[in-house]
């Protein structure tokens, strides 16, 4: 049989050692400098490796670094684009109770009014959970509150309309998760029991620098909100069973100097219980830094105090860029109309479909045809990259709103402020990392 090597193995020089990382299976493994200077050498003379040092040999051909010369490994990416877009059965519903908000936030991208979800558009929301429930049987419902500030219909949205779903799924033995993205003020620990009774326990919520920084840009009409946040923050974690936070800092920068000051306000408890995810400010993004070092000391920083952070577009394994390409999330808005995205003004130009009374959404098919026949990555440019494994391309909504035969406008690489060598070193030290605390715990 005739070998080549994967197009998707990376090499990277980390202290003494040279990392060799396959971002298409994950395969990671460490070279000392004169075997990694004998693999490059014959890099184009496999079957001289095979001769010389069959066992080598076998350890790169088991590792998938090297692979069968009739394996063609853009199959693979496309086989678990479609397997994940369309086979997963679990449900994402994005309920947006309201686009009102006690905030007023310079870059929000949404056009805010005091509509509320009527009664009749929640009854149609069950109705369509029940709908897929019976006839799809789906294993999980991923309920996911977003708006404007979901927070503002808590009482007579959020809490009656969950708890109606979650019954539905226990009666029906569907696993039932429950989620929101706020802005974190409105809180309360009187309502404690009721987050617990809606198993309400993931929560994103964003600061946007320190104290100082942050009032100025997310208040309630001058009112100061950071410290609330914070101790709401702090609260959740202490009283909700399960409890986890993505602390979404948005970054332009001079943000990133207050990262220390941010994380000082947690102390050890919460860590845990804490993912810091940096996004930055799109109306910054000719600010970008290709391999911005003060972003990379942010992350080390929060990272050597004890907490997870997000803050690349590289993932392993995927087969899809944003969980709202799946074929089975839905983007309700408050007055019934349905979006495939929430990145976007909720107007009739992004809209995709109607919730109707008897619980069906009449589609708009011209637009979900031109997001779903097509892989977001079907283009000469992403085929061509070498990070197509871990980038996936675009997500479908950059794809529908670009014009065609422009792909570079909306590469990912164009998104980075860091780099690919950098991601490797820190999953090495992850890997490494984990495997001592199991073998401190064997």
């Amino acid at each position: 049989m005739n070998y080549k090597f994967s197009k998707y193995n990376f090499f990277v020089e980390y202290k003494d050692i040279i990392i060799c990382f396959n971002i298409l299976n994950g395969s990671l493994f460490a070279l000392n400098v004169n075997k990694y200077n004998y693999l490059i050498e014959n890099y184009s003379d496999i079957k001289r490796i095979m001769e010389e040092d069959y066992s080598f040999f076998q350890s790169l051909l088991r590792l998938r670094f090297i692979i069968p010369m009739d394996l063609d490994e853009m199959d693979i990416i496309n086989f678990r684009n479609k397997r994940d877009i369309f086979l997963d059965n679990s449900y994402n519903i994005v309920i947006m109770p309201t686009l009102d908000c006690n905030f007023k936030c310079w870059y929000c991208y949404e056009t805010h009014n005091k509509e509320k979800m009527s009664t009749s558009t929640q009854k149609n929301i069950l109705k369509f959970i029940e709908k897929q429930i019976d006839e799809c049987k789906p294993p999980k419902i991923n309920l996911r509150w977003f708006g404007g500030e979901p927070l503002l219909c808590f009482e007579k949205i959020i809490y009656p309309l969950s708890k109606e779903i979650k019954n539905i799924c226990e009666e029906k033995e569907i696993l039932f998760q429950n989620s929101i993205t706020t802005n974190g003020y409105l809180f309360y620990n009187k309502d404690i029991d009721k987050y617990t009774d809606i198993k309400l326990n993931q929560f994103q919520i964003t600061l946007d620098g320190d104290e100082k920084r942050h009032n100025k840009i997310r208040n309630v009409n001058g009112t100061p909100t950071f410290s609330r946040i914070v101790n709401n923050i702090k609260m959740l974690i202490d009283n909700i069973e399960g409890c986890k936070v993505v602390l979404r800092i948005n970054y332009k920068n001079e943000t990133l100097e207050d990262v220390k000051k941010i994380l000082y306000n947690f102390s050890e408890k919460y860590k845990k219980s804490i993912v810091v995810d940096f996004q930055r400010i799109w109306q910054t993004s000719k600010e970008r830094k290709p391999n911005n070092k003060a972003l990379k000391q942010s992350v080390e920083l929060c990272e050597n105090n004890g907490f997870i952070t997000y803050y690349e577009h590289f993932y392993l394994y995927k087969g899809f860029v944003c969980y709202l390409d799946k074929w089975n999330s839905f983007v309700f808005n408050y007055n019934g109309d349905v979006y495939k995205c929430t990145g976007r003004d909720f107007n009739n130009s992004n809209k995709v479909g109607v919730l109707l009374n008897d619980g069906t959404i009449k589609w708009d098919m011209a637009k979900l045809i031109k997001r779903y026949s097509r892989a977001t990555f079907d283009n000469k440019m992403c085929r061509k990259c070498k990070l197509l494994p871990i980038c996936l391309g675009p997500c479908s909504q950059k794809v529908f709103d670009n014009k065609p035969k422009t792909s570079h406008n909306i590469c990912h690489k164009e998104l980075l402020e860091t780099s690919i060598n950098n991601y490797i070193i820190r999953h090495y030290k992850k890997v490494i990392s984990k495997n001592e605390e199991k073998n401190e715990t064997a």
